[in-house]
């Protein structure tokens, strides 16, 4: 006999449905799990030091400014002057790439003290950055040591650097240490120059990434790879610090200061800082909505799924619960027997889930920052919503199961 006719068609049904709703929360589990990891994620990355303070009121803006170094030095210093004439504006300066900005970086390893390259072994590479006096005080980045470049430093083309924390503290063992000392390109006729002042780490190319060992040079330089090789800071972001979140009229009032200076100079890609944060983030963010929203669906379907097999059940049971009623059986007890099952099937389909979550949760792990892929909290929470919905599911047609009038159950039976 064929296990069809042993089963009967409803037992073989029901089990069809009991497979579909444990698939069905196993599924859930996945991408729930998936999504709380995203959440724990993106809650870390907001919580990261940027190395930059109060973001809301940093606006940037690039410009490029032709001429010869010292016009271009002072045409710099001149509309830097009149953008902190905005009303509002608290300091502004220049640096060649915003922090996070995502544009094209200059790099290069870095010899400290007259050291030069030996053979073919090749010191790491450090991120190269002209910035104007006064870009640390405006971005909100503390100085660990010594001090900032000055605007005389800048015109009197002073062989001066500022190098970032961690820079600091790999080469000389602390920010304090690395004052006075020299460091620059390892060419052999290349210029070194002296470090002045240690700035706090910044995120460089993205919040989930360390921050980049950073070498700032000032906005001209004789001499970076032999005498006669001038670097100058021309094409540049302009960082302006406010009081207050500016509205849509600080661009024309922007503009309106780089014009007053010279009207050729064109002034474009004006972003907040948060702006320029929240972009480094919108990957996390997108991956984040589309798990949530994955995972709410599949949590639907389950609870769909866990109302529908209970409820057929009652259905399929109504005679048998008329007798457990007449026997004496009481409503809470015939309400346990329907939600001990969806309990039942919902943890059968969590432990299948858990285990697939624990083998594919490790191909999210490069998208993951300030967590685990087996994190406690999110393979703790999820089961626990799980239960407490698949209990909800089951609970109105338990109700209407304990409801049933055994007489009228029985007459009809006969």
């Amino acid at each position: 006999m064929s296990a069809t006719r042993l089963l009967g068609p409803g037992r073989e049904s029901s089990r069809a449905q009991d497979t579909l709703v444990i698939i069905q929360v196993s599924l859930a589990v996945v991408l729930l799990i998936s999504a709380g990891l995203m959440v724990r994620t993106f809650v870390a990355l907001q919580r990261v030091e940027l190395g930059i303070g109060s973001i809301g009121r940093i606006q940037t803006a690039r410009i490029a400014v032709p001429g010869s170094p010292d016009q271009v030095i002072r045409t710099h210093s001149e509309i830097l002057e009149q953008v902190r004439n905005i009303p509002g504006v608290e300091s502004a300066a220049f640096v060649s790439e915003a922090p996070l900005d995502g544009g094209r970086r200059a790099w290069d390893a870095v010899c400290i003290d007259g050291q030069r390259l030996v053979g073919t072994r090749i010191p790491p590479i450090r991120t190269y950055k002209s910035v104007s006096p006064g870009l640390f005080d405006t971005m909100g980045t503390p100085l660990k040591a010594g001090r900032d470049f000055t605007w005389t430093d800048a015109f009197e083309k002073r062989p001066y650097i500022v190098v970032s924390e961690n820079l600091a503290i790999e080469l000389f063992g602390s920010a304090q240490a690395a004052i006075g000392h020299r460091a620059g390109a390892c060419g052999a006729r290349s210029t070194h120059a002296e470090i002045i002042g240690v700035a706090g780490d910044v995120h460089g190319k993205a919040v989930a990434t360390a921050p980049p060992a950073i070498v700032y040079w000032p906005p001209f330089f004789d001499g970076l790879y032999g005498p006669g090789d001038i670097r100058l800071a021309r094409n540049v972001a302009l960082v302006v610090r406010t009081k207050f979140d500016q509205g849509e009229g600080f661009a024309t009032q922007m503009h309106q200061a780089v014009s007053s200076v010279n009207k050729s100079i064109p002034l474009g890609s004006i972003r907040s800082m948060q702006a320029i944060v929240d972009r480094s983030l919108a990957p996390t963010s997108f991956a984040l909505v589309l798990l949530g929203i994955a995972g709410a669906m599949a949590l639907l379907l389950g609870v769909v799924g866990i109302y529908g097999v209970i409820a057929y059940s009652v259905a399929r049971r109504r005679r048998e619960i008329g007798v457990r009623l007449a026997l004496g059986a009481g409503p809470a007890s015939v309400k346990a027997l329907f939600v001990r099952k969806s309990l039942l099937l919902t943890a059968r389909g969590i432990v299948f889930g858990l285990a697939a979550s624990a083998g594919l949760m490790h191909l999210m792990s490069a998208m993951l920052f300030g967590t685990e892929p087996l994190d406690p909290v999110a393979y703790s929470a999820v089961p626990s919503i799980l239960l407490g919905a698949a209990a909800l599911a089951s609970y109105l047609p338990a109700r209407r199961a304990a409801k049933i009038d055994p007489a009228i159950v029985l007459r009809s039976a006969d």
